[in-house]
């Protein structure tokens, strides 16, 4: 499940999948998986470790909360990769946005200048019509 946005008002608690948890390999998707694919892990894991209750989760501090810890970390990273990654794009669709806005400028100009000859020719053809006219009569 993919969160798109955060829930407004009181957040509504859910309990940890400890079964999920306990099959994820951190160091495997840390250092082992494709980043599609650690992302995906770590996407899976955003709702359930987000809006757990970490008192009721852990009444003891165990091994699973060092578990639970790294798997943070993990999501938080990849949070960070995403925002970076998002980041860029948005740069590079406005230096895509500035050079078309630059091309479109400059093909603006180009059409007033053609718009003026044009112009100017028209008045020439005009000039030289009467001219003709004038020596045929």
């Amino acid at each position: 499940m993919t969160i798109t946005q955060l829930p407004s008002g009181s957040i509504s608690r859910t309990k940890l999948d400890w079964k999920f948890i306990a099959g994820i390999d951190v160091d495997k998707v840390e250092h082992g998986l494709p980043d599609a694919k650690a992302c995906s892990v770590l996407q899976d894991t955003l709702k359930t470790i987000t809006f757990c209750d970490p008192e009721s989760e852990f009444p003891e501090v165990e091994n699973e909360f060092v578990r639970v810890f790294k798997i943070a970390q993990l999501t938080i990273r990849y949070l960070l990769h995403s925002q970076t990654k998002l980041t860029e794009a948005i740069e590079n669709l406005q230096s895509q946005n500035d050079a078309l806005n630059q091309d479109l400028d400059r093909i603006g100009k180009k059409f007033k200048d053609v718009q003026v000859e044009n112009k100017n020719l028209k008045a020439e053809c005009k000039r030289r019509k009467k001219t003709i006219e004038a020596q045929q009569v």
